[in-house]
Formats: structure tokens, C-alpha cells, sequence
């Protein structure tokens, strides 16, 4: 499933990105977020990846590419907790 990973972004402007405690890289992606460039980026980053996802969840084209499986829909698990780093 695609979702937006913070360490797989992040990592373009800190090296050591995903060598940190997550309240490290919390405090780490508030500096970095300040910088507007880096704001837009992570907002567009986001939304490419909900456009990825969409397309293959949502779309015609990948019909056996549904999230759902014995009738639990995992996508909305792995959105919540994928993101969690």
C-alpha cells in the first residue's frame, strides 16, 4: 500500500533522518517544516502519494488491487499506523 512516509522524505534533508527517535523526528520535521519550500514539497509529496494510492485502489484499472481482504478494509490500518515512524 502506498501512504506518505515522513522518514522516506525527510531523509532528502537529513541524512541521519531515520536514525531518530520518533519524538527526535518529530522535532526535526517542525525545523525542516518551517522552511516554506519544504512545507510545499511535504504537502505535495503527500498528495502525489493519496493520488498513487487512489489510483490503485479506486481505479478500473487495478480491480484485483482492493485493499479489502475477508472483508476488512487493512488500507485504512496501514494509512494510520504506515505513517508512524
Amino acid at each position: 500500500m502506498l501512504y506518505a512516509n515522513r522518514d522516506d522524505f525527510f531523509i532528502r534533508y537529513d541524512e541521519q533522518f531515520r536514525t531518530y527517535p520518533s519524538e527526535e523526528k518529530d522535532g526535526v520535521m517542525e525545523e525542516l517544516l518551517s522552511s516554506p519550500e519544504v512545507a510545499w514539497e511535504w504537502e505535495d509529496y503527500k498528495e502525489s502519494m493519496e493520488t498513487q494510492a487512489d489510483f490503485f485502489t479506486q481505479g478500473d484499472v487495478y480491480k484485483l488491487q482492493s485493499p479489502v481482504v475477508g472483508g476488512r478494509n487493512d488500507a485504512d490500518k496501514e494509512r494510520t499506523f504506515g505513517s508512524i515512524s
